[in-house]
């Protein structure tokens, strides 16, 4: 049994399916003045781990590991030589 019958009839521009070029995104950006604002660049990762690195920035740990323990090192041979 119908009760009442109801339809939505939306704009068929909501329906276009032509997208923005990355450099027609960023172009918007930059007019628009966004500063936390970025276009994401999938090139060969998947998305999830493209928004991780987003979200989580460059891992560095490893780079300041191999400083701290040259600086130290260069300290120990410091001490020894100028002792």
């Amino acid at each position: 049994m119908i009760i009442k019958d109801l339809a939505f009839n939306f704009d068929r521009k909501e329906s276009d399916m032509n997208f923005m070029t990355q450099e027609d995104l960023q172009k918007q950006i930059d007019e628009k003045g966004l500063k936390n604002v970025s276009v994401i660049e999938l090139n060969e990762k998947s998305l999830t781990n493209a928004l991780q690195e987003v979200n989580d920035g460059k891992k560095l740990w490893k780079l300041f590991l191999i400083l701290a323990l040259m600086f130290l090192a260069a300290e120990i041979l410091i001490i020894r030589l100028f002792k």
